[in-house]
């Protein structure tokens, strides 16, 4: 046990125990059924140790490239000796060192870890992005619905205004039409006030007369 433990770390340096996860991970994604939740743990996976060795290079390559001392040589003392990073690691960061320019070793390590970025953590990066602009659109939608409340608040406010003012103006002609028939027969005194007045004196000139009369026939049998 000891043995295959020196092994591991010689060519995984500090990253041996990561590796044995990744090994008892995939064991156990051969025993789910479902199809897609194997493919989909296992592409994770995959794109995951992809990102954490790409991540280790570029940290790497970082490091001595800020303190001027960025070549093979450097990559093997630093990597293995200061950060025991393994042989493995250390192979493909001095393979890429070898075969390709520096900015090409940058371009291609960024493209590496966005698409591993993608695979990774891509699922949720578009529920977000979903969820915001559904957001939005709720929002506007709300906007959009208040706004009509209000317009439709607005037409109902005006248009009460508009019939309260038609019924004063209604009233005020009414009234108006009344004063003046009013004026006209109190001009004229053809009022029912004036016509009950006029049989009332009429009555009492008769009642007077009657009560003349019977006292003119009582002085005469008197004589």
């Amino acid at each position: 046990m000891s043995y295959f433990i020196k092994h591991l770390t010689e060519y995984f340096g500090l990253f041996y125990i990561p590796f044995l996860v990744v090994l008892i991970s995939d064991f156990f994604i051969i025993f789910i059924k479902d199809k897609n939740k194997k493919t989909f743990y296992r592409t994770r996976l995959f794109f995951g140790t992809i990102f954490v060795i790409t991540l280790t290079i570029l940290i790497l390559f970082l490091k001595l490239y800020f303190s001027n001392n960025l070549n093979e040589f450097n990559i093997m003392q630093y990597g293995l000796n200061e950060l025991n990073l393994g042989f493995i690691i250390i192979f493909i960061a001095t393979l890429l060192i070898e075969n390709l320019k520096l900015n090409l070793i940058w371009v291609l390590l960024g493209i590496t870890l966005f698409i591993c970025s993608f695979f990774l953590i891509g699922k949720e990066i578009i529920k977000i992005f979903k969820y915001i602009y559904m957001r939005k659109k709720k929002i506007k939608a709300l906007k959009l619905q208040k706004a009509l409340i209000d317009q439709q608040i607005a037409a109902k406010e005006a248009l009460e205004k508009k019939q309260l003012k038609k019924y004063e103006n209604q009233q005020l002609i009414m009234d108006l039409t009344i004063q003046e028939k009013i004026d006209e027969a109190l001009k004229n005194k053809t009022l029912p006030i004036f016509e009950k007045n006029l049989e009332t004196t009429k009555v009492e000139n008769e009642e007077i007369k009657k009560i003349d009369n019977t006292i003119d026939d009582i002085e005469g049998e008197k004589l």
